[in-house]
């Protein structure tokens, strides 16, 4: 039989569903034994697979996307990695090529992936697209900017990467419902979509995904589901979908980063108009509020 055939093709597409769906498991479930759910590298060990740039590990849900996105696109087991020894030997800044760490990105409704070295992404043709600045130097205004969250207080967090996080979360969510998927709280495998959206939006920005690590639990039905008979199909899907809803809200990133000064101005001011206009609003209501209870008050004293 050639390796061309039909059925060899659907037996390895196979294996490789059944390899990403055991690996998201494991990942899962050793992050929440070893309580490493997001870790620095330095915290877990120089030869775990890291981001050079930020520092953090590809560890707990970092990796468990990563490993799931680079086994879909390429087939591959695992990704490229990069330490930071191999880094800083090349002078921290390599060659299209050279050894690099892979990071997932949503494009056009899939899945691709991109190796990163230091301050820019390189491909055989030169950098790719360098819309966000790597390592991101972003405050939380930014953040917000880049959410399209700015004058809503929808978060205390400050530290960039954990408030992009919670930003990414409810963005994925707006996103899914846009798309007409189920809420994460309806079923464990829609959960499992969001977090893997989550972490691909956060990634894309050029930050590590700091999400608040499920309960026992949620872990377990989240084994039950990839471990199933079907749980390779299951895996498949579930990664498709976290791809098209993570490429929904980063193409709404960046339009938002590539809106031209004159609309940006445009809808400040529509902004202002709109706060102006519910003020008064809000100032009449209080008007019409106090003649209510002074009419009132006359007639108790009539």
């Amino acid at each position: 039989m050639g390796t061309s055939s039909p059925v060899f093709e659907k037996d390895r597409a196979d294996s490789v569903a059944a390899g990403v769906a055991e690996a998201l498991a494991a990942s899962a479930e050793q992050a929440m034994a070893d309580d490493q759910w997001t870790a620095r590298w330095d915290a877990v060990g120089l030869r775990q697979p890291h981001d050079p740039v930020t520092g953090y590990a590809w560890s707990g849900i970092n990796r468990y996307a990563l490993i799931a996105g680079r086994t879909v696109i390429d087939g591959a087991v695992t990704g490229a990695w990069a330490t930071r020894r191999d880094w800083a030997r090349e002078g921290f800044a390599v060659e299209p090529g050279s050894p690099g760490i892979v990071v997932l990105q949503a494009e056009f409704g899939t899945l691709g992936a991109v190796t990163v070295y230091n301050a820019c992404q390189l491909t055989e043709d030169g950098p790719a697209d360098a819309r966000y600045e790597f390592p991101p130097k972003l405050g939380a205004a930014d953040i917000d900017r880049l959410f399209g969250a700015v004058g809503v207080v929808v978060c205390a967090e400050e530290e960039p990467q954990h408030r992009a996080s919670q930003l990414a979360d409810m963005a994925v969510a707006q996103a899914g419902a846009t798309l007409g998927r189920p809420a994460s709280w309806q079923d464990p495998g829609e959960a499992l979509v969001g977090v893997l959206a989550s972490q691909i939006v956060v990634n894309a920005l050029g930050f590590s995904y700091l999400p608040e690590c499920p309960s026992p639990d949620v872990i377990e039905e989240w084994c039950a589901l990839l471990r199933s008979p079907d749980g390779g199909h299951d895996a498949m899907v579930l990664i498709a979908g976290a791809g098209q809803t993570a490429a929904a809200v980063v193409e709404q990133i960046a339009a938002r980063q590539i809106e031209t000064p004159s609309v940006a101005a445009e809808r400040a001011v529509a902004a202002e108009g709109a706060v102006a206009a519910e003020g008064a609003v809000a100032a009449e209501g209080a008007v019409a509020a106090e003649r209510a209870v002074a009419d009132i008050s006359h007639s108790f004293i009539d």
